[in-house]
């Protein structure tokens, strides 16, 4: 499994990509979000999963 070198998320989001065997998409203020298996994780869903968390915090902020 190969990533992209800038995918498109959210901003502050980053993928983690230190394990050989693991993909792990940190939010901006650290935490890990999601954890994947390299093997099964889709890019395109790494990136929609982010843009889902992104907007679910926005509207906690807001709230």
């Amino acid at each position: 499994m190969s990533f992209r070198k800038d995918p498109h998320l959210p901003p502050g989001y980053r993928i983690l990509l230190a394990d050989p065997e693991v993909i792990q998409l940190l939010a901006p203020w650290g935490d890990v979000v999601f954890t994947w298996s390299r093997h099964g994780a889709a890019p395109e869903k790494v990136e929609a999963l982010a843009w889902e968390h992104y907007e679910k915090s926005r509207k906690e902020e807001k709230s």
